[in-house]
């Protein structure tokens, strides 16, 4: 081991005992370069001037030398051939000290060339002194200015361009003249103000070298000037008016005040005035600005259709969705049934509405006129929908004609629509009869699907916080939402103010629908009466509202509190009337219209209630055995809720049975555990054995 350490030593020195003499070699070779270029270090190189040349036609480029020592020195000259990177000498001279002397060499058709130039010094080229410089070129172009009407060359001129030249030709650009008067006093102005680019080529002929631009009299014309329609910071439209020469007199003013384009409506704003623009005036076009109509939002809204009496009296109001990007029809019942037992009949003739998603500018209230109708004398058609409980999706629907001696309708406890079995519901009628005089014109009756959990009433509870301190600042409001029904919570707010405890508040614009924005995700509306509102649908997953209030400070002395109302039941979801439906155009998904019918001045809570029981049938509150008679005719029967498939894992209310689940959770893990222990016992019993 010790052997080779000093073998390798051994070897490291050698090694660098050789490198030591070839480094020592290199640098006295080097040193000797040195003195080789350093013995003519007082003489200082050549300098090179470029040289613009005058003259048609070149074919060589030009260049001066200057010698700026006190003695005469040789130079050698030539260009740089940069393809194969090697010196072509031209010639070498002796320049006097401190004397120029001119040079040229050669190039043919200007492609330019890298000239050259270096001190020859005891007959030995010195690289340091090697000096390179482009080529330049003055370049002649013969532009003509002609009359385009007549071709009569107005004037010629020549014009001398100083080109680089680095290997290709060169570009250079040329303009007319802005105006020319000819010496007949005729005025011309260029047909075009557009430049022309010419490129160099020092071999071209004159005809090559010419540029050709065209004039018209500048003799006075008729001429345009622009209203332009501006919104924000768009242009939308423009319009012209035609100044007469050579002194006209136009007033400009937009000819549309209000227009219609790209389905948004554009209204001139107030206070903008005519303009006057005389003949010859600088400015040609004239701003003027509109306003636009709200753009349809990018997502769903509603539109309401008003059912209206002869006085103008909003017998109800039907809210319908508009997909994004889709039409919707809505069928106007040519008879509709209201909830205070009066039927009315539509006055107008058209029997459906059409509304696009893009037509949000033209508004989303429709006013339809109806009088009332004292007695049906002729027979008629009801209908009976079978809907699904959990959805709301109709399953079926029954058509019964209706005579003077009225029909009866026997509902089936069980169907099958498309493979899947429903049960009706509990507190559903098994029976309608329609007497010719009742008003209504629709029922509804609810199902649940088989082994889906049953849909039953459960409760929605309504709170009131203040926004800074997160407190409840009244009693929450707490409703029962039956099947197929709904609540609603009308909160006056007519002032801009509501009191509670003593104390005026105003409701968080966050949940209310903005006036400015077409973007409202608000959860709260406005109702025909000024009331702020709160809709919950059976169908609605919440049950939980917080309404966040801004505390505005004490209110006066003796300020009630303000009265809230609720209401829930069918009246506030139904679609009692012939022919309903909301069909969407182009695709989408059918839409259920939900119509809500005012209240009247002397109506109760329980009268709202009851409104329209044709619709959905109310639910007995005894004990299932029992018909009810309906107040409008029809009988309400109730099915006990055991007749209808429930969940083992679920309280009567909907709720989950906790307790239930974890302890056959428990019961799971100990039947898995003991598996465990007994396959363990069994495997360390089979070793025991195979060891003996």
């Amino acid at each position: 081991m010790k052997k080779a350490w000093k073998v390798t030593i051994i070897a490291i020195l050698a090694i660098t005992l050789v490198l030591g003499n070839v480094t020592t070699a290199l640098a006295a070779e080097g040193q000797e370069s040195q003195m080789v270029a350093m013995s003519g270090a007082t003489q200082s190189a050549v300098q090179i001037t470029e040289v613009l040349p005058a003259g048609d036609v070149v074919t060589e480029q030009v260049f001066k030398l200057y010698n700026p020592n006190s003695f005469a020195i040789d130079v050698e000259y030539g260009t740089l051939n940069t393809a194969e990177s090697s010196l072509q000498k031209t010639d070498t001279i002796s320049i006097p000290a401190t004397s120029t002397q001119e040079v040229t060499v050669s190039d043919p058709g200007l492609r330019g060339v890298t000239f050259y130039a270096m001190n020859v010094i005891n007959g030995t080229i010195s690289p340091q002194h090697i000096v390179q410089a482009g080529s330049y070129r003055g370049y002649y172009i013969y532009v003509k200015h002609v009359d385009k009407e007549s071709g009569q060359v107005l004037a010629v001129e020549d014009k001398t361009f100083s080109v680089a030249m680095t290997g290709s030709n060169k570009t250079v650009s040329i303009s007319p003249m802005a105006s020319y008067t000819h010496t007949d006093g005729t005025p011309y102005k260029p047909v075009s103000t557009q430049s022309a680019v010419f490129t160099c080529n020092a071999l071209a002929s004159l005809d090559q070298r010419s540029v050709t631009f065209f004039y018209e009299k500048n003799i006075p014309k008729d001429y345009d000037v622009t209203a332009v329609y501006v919104n924000g910071n768009t242009t939308i439209k423009t319009e012209t008016f035609t100044v007469k020469a050579p002194n006209g007199k136009v007033s400009v003013f937009p000819s549309e005040t209000k227009f219609m384009l790209n389905d948004r409506d554009y209204t001139l704003q107030t206070g903008q005035a005519s303009r006057t623009h005389i003949y010859g005036d600088g400015q040609t076009e004239y701003y003027f600005y509109y306003d636009v109509s709200a753009k349809a939002p990018e997502r769903a809204y509603n539109i309401s259709v008003r059912y209206k009496d002869s006085s103008g009296a909003v017998i109800a109001i039907r809210n319908v969705s508009v997909p994004t990007n889709k039409t919707i029809t809505v069928d106007l019942p040519s008879e509709y049934a209201a909830g205070n037992g009066k039927t009315y009949e539509k006055v107008s003739t058209e029997s459906t509405l059409q509304h696009s998603h893009k037509d949000y500018y033209k508004g989303t209230t429709y006013d339809i006129l109806y009088k009332e109708v004292t007695g049906a004398t002729e027979p008629y058609n009801i209908k009976i929908n079978y809907a699904n409980a959990a959805t709301g999706a109709t399953l079926k629907t029954v058509t019964k004609y209706v005579t003077q001696t009225g029909v009866s309708e026997d509902i089936d406890s069980v169907l099958s629509i498309n493979g899947t079995t429903y049960y009706l519901a509990a507190g559903q009628a098994t029976r309608i009869e329609h007497a010719f005089k009742d008003a209504a014109r629709t029922y509804t009756v609810y199902y649940n699907a088989k082994g889906a959990d049953e849909v039953k009433p459960y409760e929605i509870t309504v709170r009131f916080r203040d926004s800074e301190t997160n407190a409840i600042v009244r009693t929450p409001i707490k409703e029962t939402v039956n099947i197929g029904t709904g609540a609603r919570v009308e909160i006056p707010y007519s002032t801009g103010a509501i009191v509670l405890g003593g104390v005026r508040y105003e409701i968080s614009k966050s949940l209310l629908p903005s006036d400015s924005s077409t973007e409202d995700n608000s959860l709260l509306s406005y109702d025909i009466n000024g009331n702020v509102v709160l809709v919950h649908q059976f169908s609605d997953s919440r049950r939980v509202y917080d309404i966040f209030l801004n505390k505005l400070g004490r209110a006066a002395e003796g300020t009630p509190d303000t009265i809230i109302n609720t209401v829930t039941g069918p009246s506030r979801e139904i679609t009692n009337f012939v022919g309903g439906g909301v069909d969407v155009i182009g695709g989408g998904t059918e839409d259920e219209a939900d119509v809500i019918e005012p209240e009247e001045d002397d109506a109760t809570e329980d009268d709202a209630t009851a409104d329209i029981p044709e619709d959905n049938p109310p639910a007995d509150e005894g004990d299932g055995t029992d018909d009810a008679a309906d107040e409008n005719g029809g009988t309400v029967a109730n099915i006990d809720d055991n007749d209808t498939p429930t969940s083992a894992f679920r309280n009567e209310d909907g709720s989950l049975k906790w307790g239930w689940i974890v302890l056959d959770i428990a019961l799971l893990g100990i039947v898995v555990a003991l598996a465990i222990i007994l396959i363990k016992k069994n495997n360390q019993k089979k070793a025991e054995n195979q060891a003996h």
